[in-house]
């Protein structure tokens, strides 16, 4: 029985890797090898002018700025109110309902197109903001309404996250410290917070592609073409298709591929450390 659901499980991890490698893999390095093809002939001075092109491309630099700094403001952001929020939940855990945690995902699974019409309800030109006489969807008010977004979206669910964390923390710990006389801010830096490492890790890497994923509230709320505080990557790409580039947008879609590669394998290799660390410890 157990080699029958070993089976059937490897059989659905094979479907999802066969589904990873023809719809993401093969197109993104064929596309990449593309580049360097000029008349059906190999031209790496092709590839290296489309590559030059980008890294030079005022509106490339732009949108990398952008989306650096939409990343290095959220997830630690994120981390600060979804870590406070999991402390309070789980100081009030012995009165906590499973509607009071549905009440902090609605935000995730409300659909992009409310959320837009909610943000312009309140922002917009003719919205409730009105007499404060501030452009938020076209200056830099803009970048920071999509940090609302994002924040407002994701905190609920990486709240979840850590406090799935937290349920599988014996209370014998807690009650030890507290006999300690440690009181409950200090239970939850000392004991549950360091308990939480692999699953605030784990919410990092969440809200890296949650801030990817924020183009769509980003496109219906400001369009392709927004003011230069939010431009993002994904304009980026999304001009490129739509102007025909395709050589740009593979060569953009590859740096960025290889940069957050770089980035996993750097976060990756420190955990491998931190943990031979924790067993030559033990």
């Amino acid at each position: 029985m157990k080699q029958r659901h070993n089976v059937y499980g490897y059989g659905l991890l094979g479907v999802s890797l066969l589904g990873l490698l023809f719809f993401y893999v093969i197109p993104l390095f064929y596309g990449g090898w593309q580049v360097f093809i000029e008349y059906g002939m190999i031209s790496f001075s092709k590839g290296v002018r489309i590559y030059r092109d980008v890294f030079e491309s005022i509106t490339f630099r732009l949108a990398l700025k952008n989306t650096i700094s939409l990343i290095l403001c959220c997830i630690p952001t994120l981390l600060v109110l979804a870590i406070s929020i999991t402390w309070y939940m789980d100081c009030k855990r012995k009165r906590r309902q499973t509607w009071s945690l549905a009440l902090w995902l609605i935000p995730y699974i409300i659909p992009s197109v409310i959320v837009v019409q909610i943000i312009r309800l309140i922002f917009g030109k003719d919205g409730l903001l009105a007499f404060t006489k501030i452009s938020f969807l076209d200056s830099e008010w803009a970048f920071y309404l999509l940090c609302f977004i994002f924040l407002w979206r994701n905190s609920g669910y990486i709240m979840v996250i850590l406090l799935s964390g937290c349920s599988n923390i014996a209370d014998e710990q807690r009650e030890a410290a507290q006999l300690d006389g440690a009181g409950r801010k200090g239970v939850f830096w000392y004991i549950i917070l360091p308990q939480l490492m692999p699953f605030i890790k784990f919410s990092v890497v969440m809200g890296v592609i949650g801030c990817f994923r924020l183009y769509r509230e980003s496109y219906l709320l400001l369009g392709n073409q927004p003011c230069d505080e939010a431009y993002m990557l994904q304009n980026f790409l999304n001009n490129n298709f739509e102007s025909w580039n395709f050589d740009r947008a593979v060569a953009a879609s590859l740096i960025l591929f290889v940069i957050m590669a770089i980035v996993w394998l750097i976060l990756f290799a420190r955990a491998d450390r931190e943990k031979e660390a924790a067993w030559k410890r033990y």
